[in-house]
């Protein structure tokens, strides 16, 4: 691997004799090992960096929370349906929820949205 690295980007990681010179060289070919490894380290580490950025929890969970809000009220017509044609039903559905827009789901039911 380290002569792939050194053969793809010679201005950076080549030496003189080679790279494999350099790694079995004993103890300066160890320390420039270990100065390439901290090297490539460091790059891993700003890449890392760049694309894991710290998340705030609950600005998450307000947003996911928000999201779903809006996916129930867009499907609220949904929840509606089985009461529709009992009006007894309906006015219980309201005592229990509050308000409905009953003529919406009717609506949803004749365009074909809803059985």
């Amino acid at each position: 691997m380290m002569w792939l690295v050194a053969h793809h980007l010679p201005e950076k990681y080549a030496v003189a004799g080679g790279l494999m010179h350099a790694v079995y060289e004993g103890a300066a070919g160890a320390a420039r090992m270990k100065r390439l490894k901290q090297e490539w380290q460091l790059e891993w580490q700003k890449e890392q960096d760049k694309w894991h950025k710290p998340v705030d929890v609950e600005v998450v969970k307000e947003e996911i929370i928000r999201k779903c809000a809006v996916m129930d009220a867009k499907n609220q017509h949904l929840k509606l349906r089985p009461y529709l044609d009992d009006p007894a039903k309906m006015a219980a559905y309201e005592l229990l929820h509050g308000p409905q827009d009953w003529d919406h789901a009717r609506e949803m039911r004749h365009v074909g949205l809803i059985e």
